[in-house]
């Protein structure tokens, strides 16, 4: 099984870390590595000798610490190596008694702080609703409460004592824990190995402890260094004033007593009260700087540094020179033999090698190459955001005469977002997930343009309607919006300043035909208005012919063909640009039992033939019936928002039906509701015969989801990153329980195999991070087939893959049709591939199904206006008349 070189080097999905900062040209700050890794260690190492102190502080003391030892103010001599106190107590011997108790106190009062808030933040997060108001109220409450009156108070009521300070403090701490987890909660109960986890109906319970917990340990650990290290000070700090227990020999107590006694006014506090102010400094060092490197170990991104190490030390004399850029030619932009290496557990791995490439003035240059060829990184290297990891051994970035890569920060910063702007493919990673959507483009407005706040909002408004968003948008939230619409929202943050070069990284993925027809002409309208130039990245070789004067084609970090797009799409040089034409289906492709095997096999994909296309596959029998389904959201305007509008859709059983429709449409929600993760207003959902909602909108019953299984449309974001491929395969059957470990085990065998993830023991024990694009989404298709369901629900399973990629895993699914009469409710954007892999095809348009039939017929006559509307698009798009 074959890896390309990018996905096995690079450390994460590519640039997306750095995406908001490319859009909107404000920095990211950061401490270098090594100085972290210095620092971290130091307080590892110190702390680990303090605690190895309190352990050892009954063998350590030389006295008795409660036995009168000395005469008193003694000072430091051989037999009381820190003195003795006002009745003559051994000072060390009080003082490593005093770091037991301390960092006892610490750790106990830390552990029962996260602990509750742990718990507070799980469940506000996780249920929602009243619990989370509930919750998060009483967390207001707790951090406004006055820390000194309540200890006052509630000693008063228990006491003074130990154990009253650690129920007071662990009552204040365990507030700001819960509702920072909570924040985590939220962001992971939306992720898609979640929201599989409960399609297949795990209960709350599995869902809590074997995905949420683990996905909060990264966050957790931090605080409970964090915690002990305040617990300490704020045990001290009570003591020395005298509200703790004098009793306590604790490094705060010894504090008191120097204070309480004189030590202060003689020269006693040199060996009564500096030994213990520097233990308690050291050991709050000491846990400051664990905590810091427990973040970074826990977010390992925090580890890859800034990004800016463009250059080794020997050519640093080099990157200084800037003056010393020079203009090629005509090009606005020349790539000169430019090489990016990542490090990799061989060493480095070139993932661009020696690239040479000049883009003109308003020219469109489009980079085309299955996923892993190096396409991003070339990008990134130009908007200077390579990941930390990353290495420029060779070559110059010339834009305007001047070498990107040997620019200062400051006048790098001044260039991207400004006369350079990236349109990013992960839209939500490049959008503030807490900001509304108008002031983040206000803000890359005003990042690089002295204009007012009121101009700023009438660009707003002139931009999203550029991008064909209504003047709402502006006041939703990103999660409020669909990918398409995040997408081009994206977009008019990149158009914002009116770049001289645009770098689109996979700009239509996730958009509907005729929204990619729509930004196409959009891109070539601002060339020829403003002689914008433009660096088209993406997979799909049709949308770049509709676009682009030149293309490019990238394999393995090389440039293997270049040529005016015409002569490149006509007449291919190169076998691999023939296969990438070739894995494209077109709506004038013959329908035939080779539709989908043209492309060759790539990654170990299966090549043989699939059955012919046309006609119902289906038993006849539904597997799926939804009817009269309704449901609405809240909009950005306060009001009700109709998504769905009374439903009806039937999937045969063994039969594949396509949803399809533009962008935002609510294609989406419908799945999500057949698989019971989310609630519909009104209407039934049919599932194999049986009605799952007969009295009303409920959802699916956690017994039979087994039954359906839904796969996303990100292989990214489908696998859960804290687990091996054996865990993530064999979930479906945990959650039901019906098989004991070796038939788990020899199962997940199996279903690997059955996905052409061959030998299975390759796959056994890697992390998703370990694998391909490709090779997640197969072990998507595993976790689906496992559990053999009669539906698999596909949310545009092969979006974000290249080509042959798509072509290999839609015969795979094909194939397990085929082989287990599994139904298939295929939701895409492509009628191309609609046409050639589905049965039925349905059109959804404004909340109904306005149109559904045969395939061929669908595509050959449609006859709603909507039906027509995408049908054109999509020959518009691939060149068709």
């Amino acid at each position: 099984m074959s890896h390309s070189r990018e996905d096995r080097a690079r450390p994460d999905r590519g640039a997306t870390a750095a995406a908001a900062e490319a859009v909107s040209g404000r920095p990211a700050v950061a401490a270098p590595r090594r100085l972290r890794i210095t620092l971290g260690g130091t307080g590892m190492v110190l702390l680990g000798v303090i605690v190895l102190v309190a352990l050892a502080s009954p063998l350590l003391a030389p006295h008795d610490p409660h036995a009168l030892s000395g005469a008193p103010f003694l000072p430091p001599g051989p037999g009381h190596p820190l003195g003795t106190d006002d009745i003559g107590h051994d000072i060390l011997s009080v003082l490593l008694h005093g770091t037991r108790i301390s960092v006892a106190f610490g750790l106990i009062a830390a552990t029962i702080a996260i602990g509750v808030g742990a718990v507070a933040g799980l469940h506000a997060g996780y249920l929602g609703g009243v619990v989370d108001n509930v919750l998060m109220r009483v967390v207001d409450i707790v951090l406004v409460l006055p820390f000194l009156p309540l200890v006052l108070v509630v000693g008063a009521f228990l006491g003074p004592g130990l154990y009253t300070e650690i129920a007071v403090i662990s009552a204040v701490m365990w507030a700001r824990p819960a509702r920072e987890l909570r924040a985590q909660v939220l962001a992971l109960r939306s992720a898609g190995w979640v929201e599989a986890s409960v399609a297949m109906g795990a209960g709350r319970g599995h869902v809590l402890f074997r995905h949420l917990l683990p996905g909060i340990v990264p966050v957790l650990v931090p605080q409970f260094v964090e915690a002990t290290k305040n617990a300490i000070l704020a045990e001290a700090s009570l003591s020395f004033l005298g509200l703790g227990d004098p009793t306590t020999m604790s490094w705060g107590t010894l504090l008191y007593h120097a204070n309480a006694r004189g030590a202060l006014l003689t020269d006693a506090w040199l060996w009564w009260v500096l030994p213990a102010g520097l233990a308690l400094g050291l050991t709050i060092l000491a846990l400051a700087l664990t905590g810091f490197a427990v973040e970074e170990l826990a977010k390992p991104r925090l580890a890859r540094g800034t990004g800016r190490s463009f250059a080794p030390p020997e050519r640093a004399a080099v990157t200084r020179r800037e003056a010393d850029a020079r203009v090629v030619g005509q090009a606005l932009l020349e790539i000169d033999r430019l090489t990016i290496t990542y490090a990799g557990a061989g060493g480095s791995i070139a993932a661009v090698d020696d690239v040479r490439l000049a883009i003109g003035q308003g020219e469109v240059v489009a980079l085309v190459g299955e996923s892993g060829s190096g396409k991003t990184s070339l990008a990134a290297a130009v908007m200077r955001v390579l990941p930390g990891g990353a290495r420029v051994p060779a070559g110059r970035v010339l834009f305007d005469g001047r070498d990107l890569l040997a620019l200062s920060p400051v006048a790098m910063r001044a260039l991207r977002g400004g006369r350079i702007a990236l349109v990013p493919q992960n839209a939500m990673n490049a959008l503030n997930p807490v900001i509304r959507i108008g002031p983040q483009i206000v803000e890359a407005i005003r990042a690089h343009r002295n204009v007012s706040a009121g101009e700023a909002r009438e660009e707003l408004g002139r931009l999203l309607l550029q991008v064909d968003l209504a003047p709402t948008v502006a006041r939703a939230f990103p999660h409020e919006l669909s990918g398409g619409m995040r997408q081009r929202v994206a977009i008019a943050m990149a158009l914002a300043n009116t770049p001289a070069l645009i770098i689109a990284d996979e700009p239509t993925t996730g958009l509907d035909v005729v929204a990619q027809v729509e930004l196409l002409h959009l891109l070539r309208r601002l060339r020829d208005e403003h002689a914008t130039s433009l660096i088209l990245i993406t997979h799909d070789i049709a949308v770049a012919a509709g676009c682009a004067d030149r293309l490019v084609v990238m394999r393995n970090g090389q440039l293997i063909e270049e040529g005016d797009t015409e002569r490149v799409v006509a007449r291919p040089a190169h076998e691999y640009t023939m296969r990438l034409l070739a894995g494209v289906p077109r709506l004038t492709d013959p329908v035939d039992a080779t539709a989908l095997s043209d492309a060759g096999g790539y990654e170990g994909t299966d090549t043989s033939p699939v059955p012919g296309r046309g006609v119902d596959r289906g038993t006849g029998q539904a597997v799926l019936r939804v009817a009269g389904l309704r449901k609405t959201f809240a909009g950005p305007d306060g009001g009700r928002h109709t998504v769905l509008d009374g439903i009806d859709l039937e999937v045969a059983a063994a039969g594949i039906t396509g949803l399809v429709g533009r962008s935002g449409i609510g294609k989406t929600t419908l799945a999500r509701i057949v698989c019971g993760l989310e609630q519909a207003d009104a209407g039934l959902v049919h599932l194999d015969g049986g009605a799952t909602s007969p009295d009303g909108p409920t959802p699916v019953p956690r017994d039979r989801r087994h039954w359906l299984h839904l796969i996303f449309q990100d292989p990214y974001e489908a696998l859960p990153p804290h687990w091996r491929v054996r865990d993530a395969v064999a979930e479906p059957l945990r959650v039901r329980g019906r098989e004991s470990r070796a038939e788990r085990a020899g199962r997940v065998r199996a279903t690997l195999e059955a996905v052409s993830l061959v030998p299975a023991d390759d796959f056994l024990d890697r992390y998703p991070h370990e694998l391909s694009g490709g090779e997640r989404q197969r072990v998507a298709f595993a976790r689906a087939l496992i559990s053999e369901p009669r539906l698999i629900v596909a949310d545009e399973p092969t979006s974000l893959l290249d080509a042959p990629l798509r072509a290999g895993l839609l015969r795979l699914l094909e194939r397990l049709r085929s082989e287990y009469g599994i139904a298939v409710l295929y939701i895409t954007h492509d009628l191309a591939l609609a046409r050639v892999f589905c049965d039925r095809i349905a059109i959804l348009a404004e909340g109904r199904i306005v149109e559904e039939g045969p395939a061929q017929e669908i595509i050959a006559r449609p006859r709603h206006p909507r039906a027509v509307e995408l049908v054109s698009a999509a020959r518009a798009l691939d060149g068709t008349r």
